[in-house]
């Protein structure tokens, strides 16, 4: 079954963390992540739109598709990259980049 497929992954690979949990750790939803920041998304209809997310004095810019991000102009490395589904209009991104704008 693709589930044991899963477990023998984890368990080969030396993880420390369960990979549904660092799944959802890594490709989180954006309104959950910045709930109760505002934020809206850029150049939908572009190939690469941009999340932008504001809070207090901080804006932060996520591209779709990429591991780099700007915090007030300063580009970082979000250690992921992030994932757009037009469909949905959502983008998955790490939930630590919430932590950024406080």
């Amino acid at each position: 079954k693709n589930t044991e497929i899963n477990d023998y992954l984890f368990k080969v690979s030396g993880l420390e963390t369960p990979l549904p949990e660092m799944t959802q750790r890594i490709f989180a939803k954006h309104m959950d992540v910045f709930e109760g920041m505002k934020y809206t998304i850029e150049d939908k209809d572009a190939d690469i739109p941009v999340l932008v997310v504001t809070n207090k004095r901080n804006t932060l810019r996520v591209p779709a598709f990429s591991s780099v991000a700007t915090l007030n102009g300063d580009a970082f490395s979000m250690g992921s990259v992030t994932v757009y589904i037009d469909k949905n209009d959502t983008f998955y991104l790490p939930k630590s980049l919430a932590e950024k704008l406080k």
